[in-house]
């Protein structure tokens, strides 16, 4: 989710450079980031982020993914380790979002079990 942050901003560099205001680009009601975190997501695997990161993406654009079923994928022994290490900086109600429930509300999950969050 690294690339996330400088891909968000050229977008809006680029659309205020050449399409904002235009006439033949009307229909856009506003920049691609306003779209972006209104109708995608980015995910967070594998990686170490820190708190700027998240806030420069926004954490409730960011969704958990294990890669599974791929050779790289994380496995049951892997995943509590990977969101200790790579979201150790996070803060919990944005690694909360983060680790489900982004995912649970996209969804529509609503009875979700009350265990502790797998990020400490």
């Amino acid at each position: 989710m690294g690339y996330l942050p400088f891909a968000l901003e050229a977008v809006d560099y680029h659309y205020d450079l050449y399409m904002h205001g235009k006439a033949e680009y009307s229909m856009y009601e506003a920049p691609p980031s306003e779209y972006f975190h209104r109708q995608m997501y980015g995910t967070y695997w594998f990686e170490t982020v820190d708190q700027q990161l998240v806030d420069r993406v926004g954490a409730g654009s960011l969704l958990f993914e294990t890669d599974y079923p791929h050779p790289t994928c994380l496995l049951e022994s892997d995943i509590r380790e990977v969101t200790n290490t790579g979201l150790a900086g996070i803060r919990p109600e944005d690694r909360q979002r983060i680790l489900w429930k982004n995912s649970a509300e996209l969804y529509g999950i609503t009875h979700v079990p009350d265990v502790p969050s797998l990020a400490a």
